[in-house]
């Protein structure tokens, strides 16, 4: 089996995530933290790796993961969207859109990366 993509993800927006599995495998951490030694064992199975996280984008979990990786030789493609910035007052589902966490928005990132 081809292990082109990997969506990894957690918390509501895995919701998202999971009705793409016919553009990318999802790996939904349940604990982020610490960061597993499979995790970063399943991560390196993949050519492009796809986070997709709630949370401010600089120190988040996925460039956590990603240092990880690069420090262990993985060389593939990594794309991190995640909040960044003051996100002005709007609804959950608007913020979600706007960052990019919705269904489109993932589905947008990955279709774009290919």
């Amino acid at each position: 089996m081809d292990k082109h993509k990997l969506i990894f993800t957690y918390g509501r927006i895995t919701a998202f995530a999971v009705q793409l599995t016919e553009c990318a495998d999802v790996l939904q951490a349940v604990k982020i933290f610490p960061i597993e030694d499979e995790i970063i064992d399943i991560c390196k199975q993949y050519d492009e790796i796809y986070f997709f996280e709630e949370s401010e984008k600089s120190g988040g979990i996925s460039e956590k993961i990603c240092s990880i990786l690069m420090q262990s030789g993985y060389n593939g493609k990594v794309t991190i969207t995640a909040a960044e910035g003051f996100m002005p007052h709007m609804t959950v589902e608007r913020q979600l859109e706007r960052a990019s966490l919705d269904y489109n928005g993932m589905k947008s990132i990955i279709g774009e990366q290919t």
